[in-house]
């Protein structure tokens, strides 16, 4: 198929938006194939309920490499990020201050009971965590 471009237009030509309509359509069949094969795999025989305990203790181990390495089970397949999402325990772990997640882990832990842990030693007692640990304490201590 020949396509003349228009190098002065800015705007997609038509046949872009054909092609474009067609990436979208095969990559929601692509989406809809890996989620039937992960179906498939034997974990996803577990109910969600032993699922989320297994993340529950895989967020709230201390030896860890930030907040994001905490809950890298959410980003392995839509259902894990269901569960995950969905399970309030799984957020009841707040370590060592402020973070980007710490607003995402106070919002998804709903009203379950917060685990608070701070490593004194690596913070100065003064600094920006220390303050937002100490409001989050003040707000949420019936949790805590």
């Amino acid at each position: 198929m020949m396509v003349l471009l228009d190098m002065d237009s800015p705007e997609p030509t038509r046949a872009q938006i054909l092609i474009d309509s067609r990436i979208s359509q095969l990559e929601k069949v692509l989406l809809e194939l890996k989620n039937d094969r992960n179906a498939c795999a034997h974990i996803s025989r577990l109910p969600s309920e032993i699922l989320a305990e297994i993340f529950v203790l895989a967020a709230s181990e201390r030896h860890y490499r930030g907040p994001a390495h905490r809950f890298n089970f959410s980003f392995i397949c839509q259902e894990w990020r269901n569960v995950a999402i969905s399970s309030p325990a799984v957020w009841s772990f707040l370590a060592d201050g402020y973070s980007p997640w710490s607003q995402a882990i106070l919002q998804r832990s709903k009203s379950s009971k917060l685990r608070v842990h701070v490593d004194l030693s690596r913070h100065n007692v003064l600094s920006s965590t220390s303050d937002f640990l100490l409001e989050v304490i003040k707000k949420h201590i019936p949790r805590i």
